[in-house]
């Protein structure tokens, strides 16, 4: 989201993330970083975020990256 990659300052700015809805374990990856700091230069940069979960998804941690629970959508399956 920035005017190199064709951010245009006038427009909405919206990030649709497909997902599984659960974060990797710490115990697979210890260094990774919390969802809600990942997500926060994104929300800090005003950019509506629409988290679609496929299968079975932890809605708590989607709405940790999202500003509105109507922006979580779920689908039972990639194909759907």
């Amino acid at each position: 989201f920035t005017a190199q990659g064709g951010m245009r300052d006038d427009s909405r700015k919206v990030m649709v993330l497909l997902t599984d809805g659960n974060q990797t374990g710490f115990d697979l990856v210890p260094d990774q970083t919390p969802l809600v700091d990942a997500i926060k230069p994104i929300k800090n940069l005003g950019v509506k975020v629409i988290a679609i979960g496929i299968g079975s998804v932890d809605r708590k941690q989607l709405g940790t990256l999202v500003s509105d629970a109507d922006d979580i959508l779920q689908a039972r399956n990639f194909s759907e």
